[in-house]
């Protein structure tokens, strides 16, 4: 059985949920864009290469429609729903994210 912890914000989270996330956290650390992205998304090369704020803008938006198209799936019990795609997906979106914020070359 999981053990219930007591969470910061008040809220009780279970030890997966914990586990979950810092899965996630370590997963958009170690994000790397050429590496991850072309797996996750149909993107050229071109795209994934240009460091421009608004193509980041651009993936940004396009992760955030496929995680939440993932998200649907999940709550619908869809059989095409796919957990590990959903992790990778909030791991890149959160990567991208902080890429935006803290360009690193």
């Amino acid at each position: 059985m999981d053990t219930i912890t007591s969470h910061p914000s008040g809220k009780n989270k279970s030890g997966i949920g914990l586990s979950l996330k810092r899965l996630v956290n370590a997963g958009s650390v170690s994000y790397q864009r050429r590496l991850h992205l072309q797996q996750l998304l149909p993107i050229s090369l071109t795209k994934i290469d240009d460091r421009s704020s608004q193509n980041h803008r651009w993936i940004i938006s396009w992760l955030a429609t496929a995680l939440r198209q993932e998200r649907n799936r999940g709550r619908c019990g869809h059989w095409t729903y796919s957990l590990n795609r959903h992790i990778a997906l909030l791991q890149a979106y959160r990567g991208e994210r902080e890429l935006l914020e803290n360009p690193r070359d």
